[in-house]
């Protein structure tokens, strides 16, 4: 009985033990994070980075804590001391150390809330020191680039910078924008005030304007006022802000392009009947299906509307369903496509695709995935390119139309690329950015007679002889018809003698 006693007894402490461990728990781990202890510096998920790990990680520079110990990445921390030697030389009496290191240190809890603890394992210090190293080279880099002078600083060493570009814009790869805002604001760079009296506006060079000039090479000195850099978390982020499209669509049409997609209207709705009864002339008969699948789209309109596409045919489906693709231009972003129904024709910006983008891309859809706030419109481009480009045909089609520019090999890599982008992802089918243009699209290919149009477009004018045959082909029924009339005529009102 004494040693049963004893094993309720050890029962009964390892219960207690537990409920008083999962208790603190609960008070410590069970809350809901507050606002101010959301990450702004994210890694990527496992399950995105168990496809292609490496397009997400650096391949020449460390920045922040993630890579830091990469011994792959050791040489270029020689370079990052230094730009920040070079920094301080430019005004030795302001561009101290003491200086820089007592602005970061000022914040650098704050900095440090921007990771999670768990995956930062630095000492004070330890952290202290990374931030100025490597927001100091990135202020000093961010000038060389504006003056020119990176090449010079890089041509005794074989890293290339396209390479080092496509480091800085990881996600893992990143340290708070407000570090470098600190630091630009506690330095005295002479350069740029003389390059400033030089400008026309004399507008003071900024930190926005060196690192958007930077991130958008020179296509864009500053960004709208609702993506100023005081609400930007890192350089990723002011890239990813520099994407978003034209906000106003392209401005408004013009009355004379208004008046033409009239036209183009009534002559579409016009030639519809003509294009049908030639369509059956030439196949002979009536197409099975014409009617049935008319009638089915107009009785499935009410399904279509409760569920929004989850994407649209390919390019080549498309060409063949009637829409034309077109390259915009003058667009503000890659992103900025549009399709306009009346003409049936797609356009969407210059898209220059090389051995970078591939980590490009996924990084901007990596990181509109870690922080939801900032939208989803790369992630609905991403399954709009995907739709588009199935085959190595998608790619030809687009290249073709100068819609993409590739510098890779071969097609299918670009087809790859695009079928690869969204593994993982998550996008809102109900809301997203391209999602008028889907619905716009799938609309104009369920009508029939655009269909017929492109058919015969393609098997009758697509080259000069196919016409002339189906001008000869069309003559010679008028003939026969002619001919048909005349002798039933003479029958029934045979000449009198």
């Amino acid at each position: 009985m004494a040693d049963s006693g004893t094993d309720e007894d050890v029962v009964i402490d390892i219960v207690e033990e537990v409920e008083e461990s999962m208790t603190e728990s609960i008070r410590t781990r069970g809350r809901k994070p507050k606002k101010k202890d959301h990450y702004t510096m994210h890694k990527v998920f496992h399950s995105v980075r168990s496809e292609n790990g490496k397009d997400y990680e650096p391949h020449l520079i460390a920045i922040g804590p993630f890579h830091r110990n990469a011994e792959a990445l050791r040489p270029m921390e020689e370079l990052k001391w230094r730009y920040l030697r070079h920094l301080t030389r430019r005004n030795p009496e302001k561009n101290t150390l003491q200086n820089y290191i007592g602005v970061i240190n000022g914040v650098a809890d704050q900095l440090r809330s921007c990771y999670c603890a768990e995956q930062v394992h630095m000492d004070d210090g330890e952290f202290l020191e990374m931030m100025v190293l490597d927001g100091a080279f990135l202020v000093e880099y961010l000038v060389k680039a504006y003056t020119g002078q990176n090449k010079k600083e890089l041509d005794d060493v074989s890293w290339n910078i396209p390479l080092l570009r496509r480091d800085l814009l990881l996600l893992e790869n990143q340290i708070p924008f407000r570090v470098l805002e600190l630091l630009f604001e506690a330095s005295d760079i002479p350069v740029l005030v003389g390059l400033s009296q030089h400008r026309k506006d004399r507008a003071r060079i900024t930190l926005a304007h060196l690192a958007i000039s930077y991130l958008t090479r020179e296509k864009m000195e500053d960004l709208p006022d609702e993506s100023k850099p005081g609400a930007v978390h890192h350089l990723l982020h002011l890239y990813h802000s520099s994407l978003h499209p034209t906000p106003d669509g392209g401005g408004q049409p013009t009355l004379a392009r208004v008046v033409i997609k009239k036209l183009k209207r009534s002559w579409s709705l016009a030639t519809a009947p003509f294009l049908f009864v030639l369509s059956c002339v030439l196949a002979c008969q009536i197409p099975p299906v014409t009617c049935c699948c008319w009638w089915s789209s107009r009785a499935d309109d009410s399904k279509e509307k409760k569920r929004s596409p989850r994407g649209i045919p390919t390019a080549t489906e498309l060409e063949e369903a009637g829409v034309r693709f077109r390259r915009k231009e003058g667009a503000m972003s890659f992103m900025d496509a549009v399709f306009h129904k009346e003409e049936g024709v797609m356009e969407i910006p210059l898209l220059s695709i090389q051995e970078a983008s591939f980590s490009n891309f996924r990084n901007l859809v990596a990181f509109e995935q870690s922080y939801p706030a900032c939208g989803s419109r790369f992630t609905s481009h991403a399954v709009l390119m995907n739709s588009l480009i199935s085959t190595e045909k998608d790619v030809a089609l687009l290249k073709e139309t100068e819609i993409i520019e590739s510098k890779l090999g071969q097609d299918e890599e670009v087809a790859e690329l695009f079928n690869k982008l969204n593994l993982g992802s998550y996008l809102d089918y109900e809301k997203h950015y391209h999602l008028q243009l889907f619905r716009d699209v799938m609309e104009y290919r369920s009508v029939p007679h655009h269909k017929w149009r492109a058919g015969l477009k393609h098997t009758y004018f697509g080259n000069p002889w196919s016409t002339v045959s189906l001008i000869t082909a069309i003559f010679l029924v008028l003939l026969t018809v002619a001919q048909t009339v005349y002798t039933i005529y003479a029958y029934h009102h045979p000449p009198s003698s």
